[in-house]
């Protein structure tokens, strides 16, 4: 009676344990190590006689999870990590501390959702590229922290956060 009761779900329990570990170890390496680029980044310009703009992105991660943890750039004095959300029928905006990256997906920062606030933005004239119109577009530097390396060479270095550095399409 004991084994019936006792022994045999221990011992299911202990091998569907042992075949989810082994599942989990012998998985798919590419969701073990994030692998984020940064695509369609945009900055809108502070309006006239303001001082904060905004900026747009989509992460696609073809990785493991990951976390956003700051974003700056050298045209604003302070940068936010920003997300709206309704309370009481009213939308409202609400800072975020970091913004968690989830596996094998596309996160979009973008107009009515997760956005960043570039406060203090002033924009200088500075370096233009040539969008598919032949039109002169200014470009603004930011640089992304994670906190996880993307990379398995990446894990053990000593640094436990890892930065990605582009440039962004300035629309006024």
């Amino acid at each position: 009676m004991i084994r019936k009761v006792l022994i045999y779900p221990v011992l299911v329990f202990l091998v569907l344990l042992l075949a989810a570990t082994l599942y989990i170890l012998s998985g798919d390496k590419n969701i073990r190590h994030s692998n984020i680029r940064i695509e369609n980044a945009v900055v809108r310009a502070p309006m006239p006689g303001q001082t904060v703009g905004v900026l747009y992105f989509h992460i696609v991660n073809a990785g493991g999870a990951n976390e956003l943890l700051s974003i700056s750039t050298p045209v604003s004095s302070h940068v936010e990590l920003h997300t709206v959300l309704q309370e009481n029928d009213i939308m409202k905006m609400r800072r975020v501390e970091t913004v968690k990256i989830q596996a094998l997906t596309t996160t979009k920062f973008e107009r009515g959702g997760l956005h960043v606030m570039l406060f203090g933005a002033k924009i200088p004239k500075g370096k233009t590229a040539n969008d598919k119109t032949g039109k002169d577009m200014r470009l603004v530097p930011l640089t992304f922290t994670f906190a996880r390396p993307p990379t398995p060479d990446a894990a053990q270095a000593e640094e436990k956060t890892y930065t990605l550095t582009l440039e962004a399409t300035l629309y006024p």
